[in-house]
């Protein structure tokens, strides 16, 4: 319950750090800062040239749009809104740097940097995140992106541009050990469907599937497949009522009280598992049986052509072509990012025992990983009583039963580019079996022969009295 009333303390000692800009906004309004004024391009340099003059015109107004935006979200309790948000260990997820940027200052967009405080090691607190593989900052939007997401990785992100701090988020990552559900649209017959969205009446919460968008197609100019998550969420079926101050009491003992706080911080939407909910309610029946579920859907694509950026003069005329997709830029293209290494490793099993091999490499992007043995595609999901070997809900390779001629070099696909292999050498099990009976003599055998040479050992010294 304490860490409830932490949670509302500490947004709004972070949010106040907004007011150091917010209660100018009132000024949008005034003659200084009015549309009208921004709109008449007299005022706007350069003066005569009305092509610049546009392009400065829009960005006063998208700043100011951003401002208004921002400032009707935290209402008059000056509150921005933090998010939470869960994602399923080994997928990706994108956090948005909503900071608004004025063209004043557009020169210093460089200076945003993401914070994380990690949720399993209280070691790790503000501590700067810095571009790896699959951690990545958008240059554009300053947004952060992270594939091939781990546990380490469950924590409290954020962004910041000197004073300025963006929402805060709350990112959950689920290893999926309570399972994960496939299922199909309603419009595809005899298979499963989504669950329903479902009532607990006892807490007034509302229980339901928020979806993730879907991913690329599999394969181009194959039938492949393409998938999205969809996580248990609660909402209030009231809004929740903003409590302008904290009732101890109320807070160590009212389900509700906390639930009515939370939910409004939170502008009614968490996730079944977000860990400040109470036990009580995480430990519902109906929620425990909420599985995260993962929507299949066929689809074919074209493959794509390649990616030429090309540069024109004033009259029209092609003055410089590079072929991005052949990894050749121009030099007034910003520096592209690595292309993730292909990860290689080898693993050891035993016969007759049941194993998973993972991808153990990802291209940073979003396609489902495609398994192969040599150029042979194993099967997506084609699981049976009779199978050993199949693919799970996790795109894992799982073996039932290990035998030696699954020994082999598993290699892993997105996009139709390489993204890690597996070597898999299984090995035969050996027991050692032990006689105790034997092993019993044995011991008293050698016991008896170090005490008898001792013995001997002592006996044979010369005693001396000294008078």
């Amino acid at each position: 319950m304490y860490n409830v009333f932490m949670i509302y303390i500490l947004l709004i000692t972070i949010n106040s750090s907004y007011n150091l800009r917010i209660p100018k906004l009132g000024n949008i309004y005034n003659s200084k800062y009015s549309t009208a004024r921004i709109i008449d391009t007299n005022f706007e340099y350069p003066r005569s040239n009305n092509s610049l003059r546009q392009i400065h015109k829009e960005q006063w107004l998208k700043y100011y749009a951003c401002l208004i935006k921002r400032y009707a979200q935290i209402k008059s309790q000056k509150i921005l809104h933090p998010v939470a948000l869960i994602v399923l260990e080994g997928t990706s997820v994108i956090l948005k740097c909503e900071i608004c940027i004025s063209p004043l200052v557009v020169y210093e967009v460089n200076t945003i940097e993401w914070y994380f405080n990690s949720s399993s090691n209280n070691n790790i607190t503000n501590e700067l995140i810095q571009s790896t593989q699959h951690t990545l900052v958008s240059q554009n939007n300053k947004h952060l992106k992270m594939y091939n997401i781990q546990l380490e990785q469950d924590g409290q992100y954020w962004c910041q541009m000197k004073d300025t701090i963006g929402a805060l988020y709350y990112l959950h990552v689920d290893n999926g050990h309570e399972g994960i559900d496939i299922v199909h649209s309603d419009a595809v017959p005899k298979v499963q469907h989504p669950a329903s969205s479902e009532i607990i009446t006892e807490y007034n919460l509302k229980l339901y599937t928020t979806w993730t968008n879907w991913s690329p197609c599999s394969k181009c100019a194959n039938v492949g497949i393409k998938i999205r998550y969809g996580y248990c969420t609660l909402s209030l079926l009231e809004n929740p009522v903003y409590h302008a101050g904290i009732d101890d009491e109320n807070l160590n003992e009212n389900i509700q009280y906390i639930m009515e706080t939370l939910f409004y911080v939170f502008q009614n939407k968490l996730p079944c598992k977000f860990r400040y909910i109470p036990n009580p309610i995480r430990e519902h029946i109906i929620i425990k049986q909420r599985k995260i579920e993962m929507m299949i859907k066929y689809c074919k694509k074209n493959c794509s052509n390649d990616v030429v950026f090309e540069v024109y003069n004033k009259v029209g005329k092609i003055i410089e072509s590079a072929n991005n997709s052949a990894s050749i830029y121009s030099m007034i293209q910003k520096i592209p990012s690595l292309v993730p290494e292909v990860t290689r490793t080898i693993l050891y099993g035993t016969i007759n025992k049941k194993m998973q091999i993972k991808c153990p490499g990802n291209l940073n992007i979003e396609t489902p990983i495609i398994w192969k043995i040599g150029i042979k595609i194993l099967p997506f999901i084609k699981y049976h009583s009779n199978s050993t070997i199949f693919i799970d809900s996790r795109m894992r390779i799982v073996f039932k039963k290990l035998k030696f001629t699954d020994s082999n070099i598993y290699s892993c696909w997105q996009n139709n580019q390489l993204a890690g292999t597996v070597k898999l050498i299984v090995t035969g099990e050996t027991e050692l079996k032990l006689n105790y009976q034997y092993m019993m003599f044995g011991t008293i055998a050698i016991v008896s022969v170090f005490t008898v040479v001792i013995w001997r050992v002592l006996k044979g010294k010369t005693r001396f009295t000294k008078h």
